[in-house]
């Protein structure tokens, strides 16, 4: 071989090594955005999975008896059908005037107590909503029952 020859070569093989490298760096940019993007949908999927299961879900009534005196203090109990980690959320009692009232805040369990009086003989309406964080946004769950009063 010529000095030429063997001079080009030397030239020639590591260009073709960098260029092989390049293409190889490339491939592994794609795959990387390619599963950053996956990743990123997957976590949307599971905090809208999320949210649905919040929003559908139902909220069971538990009282110690039927029938409760009138002015008279009982607690009733509040059971999500929910039975995984529950996000944080909060209890607002909703007013004659449709305001709220916060009566509870910052939980994170299935269920809560609520402290009530009937205030006439039969059935005494109650209207909470509970109020799911997500970040900066919220879910609202309404959770209205009654109980019946006697004197």
């Amino acid at each position: 071989m010529t000095k030429l020859t063997r001079t080009l070569i030397l030239i020639f093989i590591p260009l073709v090594f960098l260029s092989c490298k390049k293409d190889e760096t490339k491939e592994l940019k794609n795959r990387i955005t390619i599963l950053e993007k996956n990743l990123s949908e997957l976590k949307d999927s599971i905090s809208k999975s999320k949210k649905d299961k919040i929003s559908h879900s139902n909220i069971i009534v538990q009282t110690s008896k039927e029938n409760f005196k009138v002015n008279e203090k009982t607690k009733v109990k509040f059971v999500f059908n929910y039975l995984e980690n529950i996000p944080e959320y909060d209890v607002y009692q909703i007013l004659n005037d449709d305001s709220r009232k916060l009566i509870i805040e910052n939980l994170s369990v299935n269920e809560f107590e609520y402290e009530y009086s009937p205030t006439k003989e039969g059935w005494n309406p109650i209207k909470l909503m509970t109020v799911f964080k997500f970040g900066n946004e919220k879910i609202e769950v309404p959770v209205f029952s009654s109980i019946k009063g006697e004197k």
